[in-house]
């Protein structure tokens, strides 16, 4: 029984390494597609990365003027790892905007610099506050102003 068990196991990884070998040699032409495509446009993806570069900057900025608010005496560079730790693991929650995900990161790393519990969970739902639930209400209103004037 242990050969077959030894055999399967064995087709299974081989089948598993085919097909992933398969969708990462894709995945691998695809990035060197998009690379020469954008090769040819540098004004564009220079300012594309500057607007990236400056949202992070704004959420991180956000998150530090929270800790700040909570009394918390963390730098600016804690306030960027916080945010990292928000993102990544926002990122594997399988949730829209990362919901849940996104705190219990935020709040992890806090803990991790010495916040007490509390204090973390409270900066980490008041930044989510103002960066993921305020801006809805403008969108909403917005969807709704749009749909009256049959616009969409």
């Amino acid at each position: 029984h242990l050969v077959i068990v030894v055999a399967c196991l064995v087709g299974v990884g081989t089948l598993l390494q085919t097909k992933l070998f398969s969708v990462l040699s894709k995945f691998m032409r695809d990035v060197g597609a998009s690379f020469r495509l954008h090769a040819k446009r540098k004004k564009r993806v220079a300012v594309a990365g500057f607007f990236a570069l400056g949202n992070t900057l704004g959420h991180a900025g956000a998150i530090y003027l929270t800790m700040l608010a909570f009394g918390l005496d963390l730098s600016f560079v804690v306030a960027l790892f916080v945010l990292t730790g928000g993102v990544a693991v926002a990122s594997v929650t399988p949730t829209p905007g990362g919901l849940i995900g996104s705190e219990a990161g935020l709040t992890a790393v806090l803990v991790s610099y010495g916040v007490d519990t509390a204090t973390a969970l409270a900066v980490a739902l008041s930044y989510r506050l103002v960066s993921y639930w305020l801006p809805l209400v403008p969108g909403v209103c917005a969807f709704w102003y749009a749909q009256k004037k049959r616009l969409i």
